[in-house]
């Protein structure tokens, strides 16, 4: 389901944020890599969203320092990533609200049914490792991507409303 993020992609064009494409259009190829068990590589990805949608450098600074010093204590970024994209949809919401309502309310729905989708999704399969029924936990991956689309795509459309409004001036 890694091509769901085309959609996202193509909305991250019209930002004018070059990074903010490459890093989209990697969300394609890292979501591929996850679903071939390489997680790792799409917590990264993710991350790194976070950060430039975030695009402020002393938080940046902070949780690029978490993060290096949590993969050198547990081996993963989980943790740091899950706190970057927190911080990256609070920051998310206070801009949809400011130039749509209705956005914001959608970004804030798919944000809390993507945060239960990804804790049921990480519970369910941590206590079933050992006999996981896989088309409930890929049956869950699909709406979390799904979650993780509107989101993507409202952080796109405010940073070209954000964009364009510099434009303006």
């Amino acid at each position: 389901m890694y091509w769901i993020f085309f959609f996202s992609l193509y909305s991250s064009v019209f930002t004018g944020n070059l990074i903010w494409v490459v890093l989209n259009a990697g969300l394609i190829l890292t979501s591929y890599l996850a679903d071939k068990g390489y997680h790792e590589i799409d917590y990264v990805c993710i991350f790194l969203i976070n950060l430039c949608y975030l695009n402020d450098v002393y938080t940046n600074t902070i949780l690029v320092c978490a993060a290096v010093y949590e993969f050198y204590d547990k081996k993963t970024i989980n943790t740091i990533k899950n706190m970057a994209c927190g911080l990256g949809i609070i920051k998310c919401c206070i801009c949809c609200f400011k130039l749509d309502i209705l956005i914001g309310i959608n970004l804030v729905w798919f944000a809390l049914i993507g945060i239960h989708v990804y804790r049921a999704r990480i519970v369910y399969y941590e206590k079933h490792k050992n006999y996981c029924d896989n088309l409930f936990y890929d049956f869950l991956t699909i709406i979390w991507r799904l979650c993780a689309l509107i989101i993507l795509m409202s952080a796109s459309y405010t940073m070209e409303k954000r964009r364009n409004a510099l434009f303006k001036i």
